[in-house]
């Protein structure tokens, strides 16, 4: 008779009823506490109690009133800025901070989102400090978004940053990458295009008027920004890991003429996981695309990016 193989204890964060665990898997001190408990020598119905790589399931089952095993993991969803860098121009009122569920759905969690001392940014004078809850519910992977107030004054200045920081997770999410990011208010004295500044992670389109950057997250974790390289006034690529080897490249086309938006084209030689952020830096208009993890890049054909003509 051929022989299978037990599977291994897991230490992977996982939320199981044990009415749910299947007797044929057990293993034979597993299937011991689980006689006792069918005998009714070890109550379950009503209790809670933790499994971990140091504790295993026969001497949780023995040592506490068992009902619900959890073992550490993410069984919730990972929770996570959209994307490492927002921009917003001190003239609009308010930044929208965008925030992902990743993984898991299950059940309702919530997460801490703070602006952070550290940025050049002066909180009270730039920016109001915000502390609050971003939550889901049960089921719901949908982005959400949040606030942080802005504040316009009439002194031609640098860009300044604000940072930005998740934290406290509940209800077994974790943090996910990026769990930091950084908030940049960008300075309207200038009073028109060109307030996109060109850096090696950033580039300046349509006459500096159109800033674009790109994260990247590969399937090990591993996660860092795209490096810019401009090639017209309305075209550039990004490389991620290596200089001489493009990854995506990227073009703003004025289409007013033709339906009264500037469009994003975009196409990748790439798998990993590439979130996109293009902004108007005129209006503050922002639109981000990314393409999943070990996804073959799918073409970006937006002919109705901004309706921000002329």
């Amino acid at each position: 008779m051929a022989s299978e193989s037990m599977p291994s204890r897991s230490s992977h964060l996982e939320s199981r009823q044990l009415g749910n665990s299947p007797l044929g898997r057990l293993s034979l001190g597993k299937m011991c506490c689980w006689l006792l408990v069918l005998a009714g020598l070890i109550p379950w119905a009503s209790q809670s109690f933790a499994v971990s790589p140091s504790r295993s399931l026969e001497t949780a089952l023995l040592l506490n009133s068992p009902g619900q095993v959890e073992i550490e993991g993410d069984e919730a969803g990972r929770l996570s800025f959209a994307s490492t860098l927002f921009s917003v121009n001190e003239a609009s009122g308010s930044a929208t901070i965008t925030f992902r569920r990743e993984g898991s759905t299950v059940g309702a969690v919530m997460v801490g989102f703070t602006t952070a001392a550290g940025g050049s940014a002066s909180p009270g004078d730039d920016y109001q400090p915000t502390l609050t809850t971003v939550s889901w519910g049960n089921g719901d992977g949908a982005d959400k978004t949040a606030t942080v107030s802005i504040f316009d004054d009439a002194t031609a200045e640098p860009t300044e940053t604000v940072d930005l920081v998740l934290s406290s997770p509940t209800n077994g999410a974790v943090l996910g990458t990026p769990s930091e990011a950084t908030l940049e208010i960008l300075d309207d004295e200038s009073g028109g295009p060109g307030n996109c500044t060109e850096n090696p992670t950033t580039l300046c389109l349509q006459g500096d008027r159109f800033r674009i950057t790109a994260d990247w997250i590969r399937p090990n974790g591993q996660n860092g920004v795209g490096m810019g390289v401009e090639l017209t006034d309305d075209t550039g690529y990004f490389w991620f890991f290596n200089a001489a080897n493009v990854e995506m490249v990227l073009k703003v086309l004025r289409g007013c003429s033709n339906n009264g938006n500037y469009w994003v084209f975009a196409g990748g030689l790439t798998n990993v996981q590439v979130d996109i952020r293009v902004e108007d830096t005129l209006t503050g208009e922002v639109q981000n695309y990314r393409n999943p993890l070990r996804t073959a890049f799918q073409p970006i054909q937006d002919t109705e990016a901004f309706p921000t003509c002329p």
